[in-house]
């Protein structure tokens, strides 16, 4: 009776042997897979860092060379290789780390610097230009050198009076223009203000002359206009200064003909 017992008890024990002997078994697999799943990791980010440098070091290289100023995200430090410990029975692998996404500098032209002002040809400087009015403004100003060493010393009138003259060489800084002009509301609503100074001028009545005027161009053929502007006489110098070869264009004839 004793052996039969003992036999049975011997029986039940071969099934939970072999139950043990699997689950150890398994539990083994899983830590092999884990471990072999953290070395993959590990070499991942390992790629990854190497690419990461990589990456900057051609960008240092491309902003040396054309100059560019780009802003360059700072990259988090590469994180530690963890060191392998054994997981539990019931531990579940991690999903892959999905990669780092790399912002691509794109290379297109530099943007154009923009100015508070931009000259323009027959304009000047243009300071303000919108949908309803422009301000232009341009200087005109030159030096000049006289020299009258060449001439006689002395000078005899119609009444046979000599005089002695005082011979000079001067450089004077001779004439000053300021012009502000442009248009309002309208392209043909037009203004033009100057301010004009010669120095040939000083201590005269009109030293210094502040005027302007105000226009309206209907066609090419016809413009109406109030204020102080060129007389309409001669027209070889009118409305062309200052685009002259020399200082003074004006010739003898115009002198004789013109209004002004």
């Amino acid at each position: 009776m004793r052996v039969s017992r003992m036999a049975a008890a011997a029986i039940a024990a071969v099934p939970l042997m072999a139950g043990a002997a699997e689950s150890n078994g398994s539990i083994e697999a899983r830590l092999r897979a884990l471990e072999e799943r953290q070395t993959q990791l590990e070499k991942q980010l390992i790629e990854r860092d190497a690419q990461i440098q990589q990456l900057q070091s051609q960008l240092k290289a491309a902003m040396a060379g054309t100059g560019a100023v780009a802003t360059v995200a700072t990259q988090a430090p590469a994180a530690p290789p963890v060191p392998s410990v054994a997981a539990p029975a019931n531990a579940v692998a991690p999903a892959p780390a999905a990669p780092v996404p790399v912002p691509l500098i794109e290379k297109g032209a530099p943007s154009e610097e923009h100015t508070w002002g931009r000259y323009e040809g027959g304009k000047g400087v243009v300071i303000a230009r919108s949908d309803s009015a422009e301000v232009d403004f341009s200087v005109f100003t030159y030096i000049r050198y006289l020299n009258q060493k060449a001439l006689d010393d002395t000078y005899t009138d119609a009444f046979d009076r000599t005089k002695t003259l005082d011979l000079r060489q001067d450089v004077q800084f001779q004439k000053v223009t300021l012009n502000f002009k442009g248009w309002l509301f309208n392209p043909d609503f037009r203004y033009l203000f100057y301010t004009w100074t010669s120095n040939t001028s000083q201590g005269q009545s009109a030293q210094v002359v502040v005027a302007g005027n105000l226009s309206y161009h209907f066609n090419d053929a016809f413009s109406l206009a109030g204020g102080i502007g060129a007389l309409p006489s001669t027209r070889s110098t009118n409305y062309t200064f200052p685009n002259w070869l020399r200082v003074d264009n004006r010739t003898i004839a115009d002198e004789f003909f013109r209004g002004s």
